[in-house]
């Protein structure tokens, strides 16, 4: 925990005296953070160390498990979407069949509606996506 000095005389009735130094190295590489980190810890004063190099690595790790997670939801969202609207296509037409009907018998070939429908329903569903 951190608070200020004032805070921690007025917590605890004592006042404040260091027990921690905070070490920052130029060299950030792992070899080198390792080798001084042993260093430090041979020496009488030291207790403990504490990097923040593995705590870089899992925050690392599960950003990208993350990634990989939203990745495969929004494949799914998208695949789902793309169902939707086939569905919702089939129910309109089928729901419109006279009038379908009448497309035809003035001429309009029906497999050329369904056709134009379908890519009516993949440019919204590709225009939602974005």
């Amino acid at each position: 925990m951190f608070m200020p000095s004032g805070g921690y005389k007025h917590v605890f009735g004592e006042q404040y005296q260091s027990n921690a130094y905070m070490v920052r190295l130029k060299n950030h590489k792992t070899p080198n953070v390792e080798s001084r980190s042993a260093k430090l810890m041979k020496l009488d004063g030291v207790k403990g160390i504490v990097q923040n190099t593995t705590s870089k690595k899992q925050v690392a790790t599960i950003v990208d498990s993350l990634d990989q997670i939203m990745e495969v939801l929004i494949l799914v969202a998208g695949l789902l979407a793309v169902v939707i609207l086939y569905n919702l296509t089939n129910l309109n037409v089928s729901e419109r069949i006279r009038e379908l009907s009448t497309i035809k018998v003035l001429g309009g070939l029906g497999v050329l509606v369904y056709r134009r429908l379908k890519t009516v329903d993949m440019f919204g569903a590709l225009k939602s996506v974005e």
